[in-house]
C-alpha cells in the first residue's frame, strides 16, 4: 500500500483520512471505505 502522489491536496487528505480508517478498522471495510471517500471526493469535484 504505497503513498500514491497526487497535485489536488483534497484528495490527499481525504487518502490520509482513509489511511487513518483503515488502520482502526483492518476488517473488510476497506473497500467499503474506498468506495464511500470516493463518492465523497468526486462530489467535492463536481461541485468545484
Amino acid at each position: 500500500m504505497g503513498g500514491i502522489k497526487t497535485n489536488r491536496p483534497i484528495l490527499w487528505g481525504l487518502s490520509v483520512i482513509e489511511a487513518g480508517y483503515v488502520r482502526r478498522e483492518a476488517n473488510g471495510r476497506q473497500y467499503f471505505l474506498t468506495t464511500r471517500i470516493l463518492q465523497i471526493s468526486t462530489g467535492f469535484l463536481k461541485a468545484a
